[in-house]
């Protein structure tokens, strides 16, 4: 067994083992951050989807992209970052025709998801 790596499997590194509970300085979202992205975006996709049809395509990316804002503020811009990833993927399955595919047939939409690969 020379030479091999032991390889630790835990927490994340900005948390202490023990408790689970974050290192001096960092907050809890410092730990949690990709968690809260996720449940960011699943959130607003299931408080969003009820009023698809009340709104245009385009004001949903605009109300996606605040939750963006919020989970990269908060938790810092790796999770910004995948939830920017997740919450286009969302828009664009769930808010965007032919819905329920990750189809993009209007140019006028490829235009509109701009704002999340620039906050990305």
């Amino acid at each position: 067994m020379t030479g091999e790596r032991e390889t630790k499997i835990g927490p994340h590194p900005r948390c202490t083992v023990a408790s689970h509970v974050p290192a001096a300085g960092f907050s809890s979202l410092a730990c949690h951050g990709y968690w809260f992205a996720r449940l960011a975006i699943a959130a607003s996709t299931v408080v969003f989807l009820p009023g698809r049809a009340y709104f245009a395509k385009g004001q949903w990316a605009l109300l996606y992209l605040l939750v963006i804002l919020l989970v990269a503020s908060v938790a810092g811009a790796w999770p910004g970052v995948v939830s920017a990833v997740l919450a286009f993927l969302a828009w664009d399955f769930f808010f965007l025709p032919p819905y329920g595919t990750f189809v993009i047939a209007d140019l006028r939409d490829w235009l509109a998801s701009s704002p999340f690969s620039s906050s990305a």
